[in-house]
């Protein structure tokens, strides 16, 4: 793996963090599992797959959203 896909997994999992975050379904769910210490929740980086990633990005028919998404189905993020 290198630091280019290091540095785009960061990125997609403070996407999904900042999800985590602005979803207050999400968050009652983890309450409702006992997870509701917002510093845990912020020093693991926790988040939320909503499915809005790919809405995010760049279409495939842009040369960097076709490189992006090409890369983030390699690494598993994408199907």
């Amino acid at each position: 793996m290198t630091a280019e896909d290091h540095e785009l997994l960061n990125q997609v999992a403070d996407y999904y963090h900042s999800q985590l975050k602005e979803s207050t379904d999400a968050l009652a769910y983890l309450k409702s599992r006992g997870l509701d210490n917002a510093e845990a929740i912020n020093k693991f980086k926790l988040g939320f797959s909503n499915r809005t990633l790919g809405l995010r990005m760049p279409t495939n028919q842009v040369k960097a959203g076709k490189s992006q998404r090409e890369r983030l189905t390699q690494l598993g993020v994408l199907k």
